[in-house]
């Protein structure tokens, strides 16, 4: 869209994280092919993961999504903040609390 983006990264862990220009990158897509369709296929698996998640957060309790986040990705429990959990979840922390005990 060009526009600039309303969004925060923020890491948890030491990363590389790259910015290019959007004309830039427009001109990688033309110059390589396998690359334009890398990112398309990228981007396909981002809609899905974020169609997952809606609907997670439409469909599941607090509970269940924090069982289904215990069963999927147990590293992000002992390695990520509560605070951080519980906004991924959609919950208070003392929500989280609550569900944790």
């Amino acid at each position: 869209m060009q526009k600039p983006s309303n969004k925060i990264v923020e890491t948890i862990e030491e990363s590389v994280l790259w910015e290019f220009e959007y004309n830039r990158l427009q001109s990688l897509f033309e110059m390589n092919q396998e690359l334009s369709r890398a990112v398309r296929l990228f981007a396909n698996y981002g809609i899905s993961v974020m169609e997952q998640r809606f609907d997670d957060m439409m469909f599941y309790s607090a509970k269940e999504r924090y069982e289904m986040l215990l069963q999927n990705r147990p590293k992000v429990i002992q390695n990520v903040p509560l605070g951080m959990i519980a906004s991924y979840l959609g919950i208070t922390q003392e929500t989280l609390s609550r569900i944790r005990k």
